[in-house]
């Protein structure tokens, strides 16, 4: 058996693709009218980390710089976006972790950009179904929605697109890699801490 089978959680969420500066507006307006509130609007600093073995397990390693902490996320199965899983967790300093993974477990940071964030809550706070508005350099925008919620909630994935104006929109399961190759792009060549024009395109400030 896959040592990667016995740990971690599935992730429960589609991305909605190719998202317009009116197709922004839009979801902020609809989801205020359905009494959504806007929890942040914020840059993340987003690492790799690899110590030449993540690939051979199939696992991936980030470290996410939020607001007001540190995200450290371990994917599993990162190759197979069916059985794809994470094990997270929060810090308040990103800087000590990298840190003592490098000097502990010979950890390499090998990717390194920012990526604005804006996330809304629809619902209670336990019960709420997030939206997370995710705008990386080298790709369109995509929104990730939740689906844990959404029966709680009394909607389905149909009737919101719908309501957000996104009927038409690609969705799909897929990791923020996998979406960047459906564009073309190696996530870790464009974001590698060896390329010196990792900057912003044209697709941030859409």
């Amino acid at each position: 058996m896959d040592n990667n089978s016995k740990f971690g959680e599935f992730e429960n969420e589609i991305k909605v693709l190719d998202l317009k500066r009116d197709d922004i507006l839009r979801i902020d307006n609809v989801l205020e009218n359905l009494g959504a509130r806007r929890v942040s609007n914020y840059d993340r600093r987003i690492r790799t980390l690899d110590n030449g073995f993540s690939q051979v397990k199939d696992q991936l390693l980030r470290i996410t710089d939020e607001e007001g902490h540190t995200k450290v996320s371990l994917h599993l199965n990162q190759s197979n976006e069916s059985e794809k899983k994470h094990i997270k967790f929060h810090l308040l300093q990103s800087d000590k972790i990298v840190e003592m993974l490098e000097a502990r477990y010979d950890e390499k940071v090998i990717t390194d950009t920012t990526a604005k964030r804006i996330s809304y809550e629809l619902g209670s706070d336990e019960n709420c179904i997030d939206f997370d508005i995710d705008m990386f350099s080298a790709i369109p925008p995509f929104m990730e929605i939740d689906l844990s919620n959404l029966q709680k909630n009394g909607y389905t994935l149909k009737d919101l697109l719908i309501r957000l104006g996104l009927q038409d929109h690609k969705c799909i399961v897929a990791g923020t890699e996998a979406i960047h190759k459906l564009y073309g792009v190696d996530y870790f060549e464009v974001y590698s801490t060896q390329k010196q024009n990792n900057t912003k395109s044209e697709y941030v400030d859409r």
